[in-house]
């Protein structure tokens, strides 16, 4: 599963990628204030109705940064599900004049097959389609 604050993180992340096109200033905190999503805890489940229990794989990278000690390198590791896995959850708007409205988190999830959910989001890793009931 994912926890909820995931979901907000993205759409913050989107918000921002997104926020010229939208004149809404400040659409991070809106979001943070205005923006909720439903359960804590969302699961995935495979294609025949049941609950993902494990991860399908692993990926580790090493990641290099360049501190006053020098050149730093640790490895970073992300548990991935296949391709074909969903999960439902609800997002919440409390009413605002501020802008934040349906159609824009609509847009700003859809931005998710660009820009994917969770670690490693510049490997390409996460992106996701929207479905909405």
């Amino acid at each position: 599963f994912i926890y909820d604050y995931m979901v907000r993180g993205f759409l913050k992340a989107a918000g921002i990628s997104l926020q010229d096109q939208h004149g809404i200033k400040a659409i991070k905190s809106k979001i943070d204030k205005f923006v909720f999503v439903f359960p804590r805890e969302i699961y995935f489940e495979n294609g025949n109705g049941g609950n993902i229990k494990e991860p399908h794989g692993v990926i580790e990278r090493p990641l290099r940064c360049q501190t006053m000690q020098g050149e730093r390198v640790t490895l970073a590791r992300s548990d991935y599900i296949d391709v074909g896995c969903h999960c439902d959850f609800d997002i919440e708007i409390l009413q605002n004049l501020k802008g934040i409205k349906k159609e824009l988190i609509k847009e700003l999830l859809q931005y998710g097959k660009f820009s994917g959910l969770g670690q490693f989001r510049n490997g390409s890793y996460g992106r996701f389609e929207v479905k909405v009931k």
